[in-house]
This record gives C-alpha cells, sequence and structure tokens, in this order.
C-alpha cells in the first residue's frame, strides 16, 4: 500500500509544481524547443527505465502502433509546444485559469462530433444524458465566471498580443487533443504506457 501512496503523492507534487518550474525554465532562457526535448526525452528514459526495472509492462515500438498513434503524438506535441508558449508571454496565474478552460472547447468539440471518441457522450436522448450533460455545462459555466473574473481584474498591459495568439491557439489545440486521444488510444488497443 505504501508504493500507490508514494506515488500519488510524487504525482500531487510534480503536476503542483510543474508549471512554476516551466516558467522558470523559460525565464532562465532554455526556449520551448530545449524545454519540450528535454520533458519528452526524459519521459521516455522513465518508460524505458520501468520496462527494465519491471514496475509495468510497457509495450515496444512497431511500424503498426507507431502509425495508429502518429496523429495523438502530432497533436500532443502542437498542444505542449503552445503550452509552453502560452507560459512564454503570461504569468502562472493567467496560465493556470487559461488551462482551467480547456474543457470547455473540448465540450463543444464532442458535441460536435458525439461519437467521435468513446465514453464523449452517454446515449444521446436518454434523461441520464441529459442530466449528465446539464452537470458539465453548469460546471464548465462556473469555470468561465471564475476565469472572467479573473481576466476582468488583470490590466492591459499584462496582456500582450502574443498572449492572445498563442492562448487561442492552445485552447484549439488541446480540446482537439483531448478529443483524438481519447478515440485514438481506445481504437488502437494500446496500454497506457
Amino acid at each position: 500500500m505504501l508504493m500507490p501512496n508514494l506515488v500519488v503523492l510524487g504525482y500531487m507534487f510534480t503536476s503542483s509544481t510543474l508549471s512554476i518550474v516551466n516558467k522558470w525554465a523559460l525565464v532562465s532562457g532554455i526556449g520551448a524547443d530545449g524545454l519540450q526535448l528535454l520533458q519528452f526525452a526524459s519521459s521516455a528514459l522513465v518508460a524505458i527505465a520501468i520496462s527494465c526495472v519491471g514496475l509495468a509492462r510497457v509495450d515496444g515500438l512497431s511500424a503498426s502502433s507507431a502509425a495508429a498513434f502518429l496523429p495523438a503524438v502530432l497533436l500532443f506535441y502542437a498542444m505542449c509546444y503552445s503550452n509552453l508558449k502560452v507560459l512564454e508571454h503570461v504569468n502562472v496565474d493567467t496560465y493556470v485559469v487559461l488551462r482551467s478552460l480547456v474543457p470547455l472547447p473540448t465540450l463543444f468539440v464532442e458535441l460536435a462530433f458525439p461519437h467521435g471518441a468513446r465514453g464523449a457522450n452517454i446515449a444521446y436522448g436518454t434523461a441520464r444524458a441529459r442530466r449528465h450533460q446539464l452537470a458539465r455545462l453548469i460546471g464548465l459555466a462556473a469555470l468561465c465566471l471564475g476565469a472572467a473574473g479573473f481576466g476582468s481584474s488583470l490590466n492591459r498591459s499584462e496582456l500582450s498580443y502574443g498572449s492572445l495568439v498563442w492562448g487561442s491557439i492552445y485552447l484549439l489545440i488541446s480540446s482537439a487533443n483531448f478529443t483524438a486521444v481519447k478515440k485514438i488510444v481506445h481504437d488502437s488497443n494500446l496500454s497506457p504506457w
């Protein structure tokens, strides 16, 4: 029982500090390209180490699995890059608020393509599905109200053209990424590793 608890604590610590560490790295001059390369390389090394130690089964890389997963990889890469570019242009607070808005465009993508991702909806037309969608919309409306409140507290000088452009790109790519990856991972039957 100790190992899962340590994993959860480790995840909580790293995910809560990642935006701050990324901003620090970008300010120190690494740049979005270099930072992304370091992050992806370290993720690959950790997956290899986990496989070698035997903590989890890691699927080998084959041409067919790589081809099936290529759209997800490209979308994820674009999302991570736009994520870092947003972080270059705004402070961490603004970035966190922007990230909290990602479920809103994702919901619209899932509604536009209701059968594109398994689990994106529950048999539309049923009472349960309507309650589920209403609860999602209420939650997203609360997020938007919070983001609007935060946005109204910003000075004009805190929002640059670059922050608006990269913020918009990040929201669009993220919503496409989350919807597509859900479908691709399901359809390809790959393990999460």
